[in-house]
């Protein structure tokens, strides 16, 4: 075994501080030397200092259709051009003209579209990927986030071969340091099934995908769907809610829980969206939860977790969900939790007295 060379170490320390053998508290103190951890500004949360994206790592975000997953990346684009950087929107799910509509809509100005927002029309892109090459040649020294929309479309599929080329292709095309991005991806159909399942009160965490994308992950990642208003259209109204599924660097968000709700609503032709932390959201469907499980309960006297998960049609994925809303209940003294063995078992707590 190697020894530690405590002078080699020493070395690395200022001269002025006293050096008095391996008393790791004194050199390496909390405030001089631990790395705080990187807060995501885009998309800011309104009433919070994080945003949803972080502007120097891979971010996604995914969801069934009609999910206003595009205007999503539209928007963290012109937020990180309004911060002064640029931004590059690599799209192969519409049309310039649609671009353009969406962006001005979104509110974006004249400046900003021609000088700091790059729209790339992927039928543009050769299977290399020169142009992306180019264009990140061009942009080096720049402060950059790029969007793909989306990973399906532009050929990330659930296989390795086609994902490593996919990463070769869009986020290694020699883009500068420190750059970010934002992927867009679809869902599974069986798990977009699986979230419109209408009889399913509580929205069950759809699959990401493969393990390969997700080791692609260096930020966030988000799961968005439309909100109860329905999907915001050109025309109405609408919001769209994100659970947070991972979040890497540990900016706050936690996981599997329905953090942020984004509304956009259409002014004067123009569309505003307002990230708004969505308590008020999680606190009905906590309440449709506790109901559900009291009336499983009441069904069945003496029920156990597995019994619960079956008679709410809980997928494995909402468990956790389901096994906090009954120790909540049995807090609140609304259940009585008998250990039998290694089985739990809830009866109502009015049944016992």
């Amino acid at each position: 075994m190697t020894a530690i060379n405590w002078d080699k170490i020493k070395s690395y320390i200022d001269d002025e501080q006293v050096w008095d053998g391996p008393d790791w508290a004194h050199p390496f103190t909390a405030d001089e030397h631990l790395r705080p951890r990187p807060t995501p500004t885009l998309l800011a949360v309104e009433g919070d200092t994080r945003g949803l994206f972080y502007s120097d790592k891979t971010n996604w975000v995914y969801g069934p259709a009609d999910g206003c997953k595009s205007w999503l990346g539209l928007q963290a684009c012109i937020d990180h051009a309004r911060f002064g950087g640029l931004a590059v929107y690599i799209d192969a799910e519409d049309t310039p003209a649609e671009f353009a509509y969406r962006c001005f809509a979104l509110g974006a100005t004249d400046l900003l579209m021609s000088g700091q927002i790059l729209y790339l029309d992927d039928d543009q892109i050769d299977e290399a990927g020169n142009l992306l090459a180019q264009v990140a040649l061009h942009c080096m020294g720049e402060d950059l986030f790029v969007v793909v929309d989306s990973a399906t479309e532009t050929g990330a599929g659930q296989d390795l071969d086609s994902i490593t080329a996919w990463k070769d292709k869009y986020l290694k095309a020699g883009w500068p340091p420190n750059t970010g991005f934002l992927v867009i991806d679809h869902m599974p159909k069986e798990a977009e099934s699986q979230l419109r399942n209408p009889e399913l009160e509580i929205v069950p965490t759809g699959p990401f995908g493969s393990q390969n994308k997700k080791a692609l992950l260096r930020g966030a990642l988000w799961l968005a769907m439309e909100g109860p208003e329905g999907a915001w259209t050109k025309s109405e109204t609408g919001s769209v809610r994100l659970m947070c599924q991972k979040d890497k660097p540990g900016g706050g968000f936690k996981k599997g829980v329905w953090s942020t709700k984004v509304t956009g609503t259409p002014a004067s032709g123009e569309l505003t969206l307002k990230p708004t932390l969505a308590s008020a959201m999680d606190a009905a469907g906590a309440t449709v939860m506790k109901a559900r499980i009291l009336d499983a309960v009441r069904a069945d006297p003496g029920i156990n977790r597995t019994g619960v998960q079956k008679a709410l049609k809980i997928s494995p994925n909402g468990y956790a969900t389901m096994v906090k809303q009954l120790g909540e209940l049995v807090a609140e003294h609304k259940l009585v939790q008998k250990q039998e063995g290694k089985a739990y078992r809830y009866k109502i707590k009015e049944a016992q007295s």
